[in-house]
């Protein structure tokens, strides 16, 4: 998993890394967040985050995946409990992807 990641800071790939290993456990139901759970959820975002191709398009895609994680905590505090669904790992990139166009400027094109 080199690509982007070797163009940035170590610390920052880092940071970056465990930020998506945060994003996983939030879409990870409590009960079930083991370390082998987890990570397995994190590998879709991990494989997205790799695709960047330099390391503004990483930027832009960490950013996108932070709107999107700020979007799921506020709708799953709005919804009722027994209404709450957490989204899978391929709903919050797709959630991303938009949020990446903006960000990255594909969505005035």
């Amino acid at each position: 998993m080199n690509g982007p990641w070797t163009l940035i800071h170590p610390k920052t790939a880092v940071f970056w890394r465990e930020s998506i290993l945060g994003y996983a456990s939030s879409l990870t139901e409590p009960e079930q967040r083991s370390s082998g759970t987890v990570t397995e959820t994190a590998r879709p975002l991990l494989d997205w985050a790799s695709q960047a191709a330099d390391k503004y398009d990483l930027e832009a895609r960490m950013a996108a995946m932070q709107r999107a994680d700020n979007n799921e905590h506020a709708r799953w505090e709005a919804t009722l409990k027994e209404d709450r669904k957490r989204l899978t790992p391929q709903e919050f990139l797709t959630e991303a992807a938009v949020y990446y166009n903006v960000i990255s400027g594909a969505a005035a094109a």
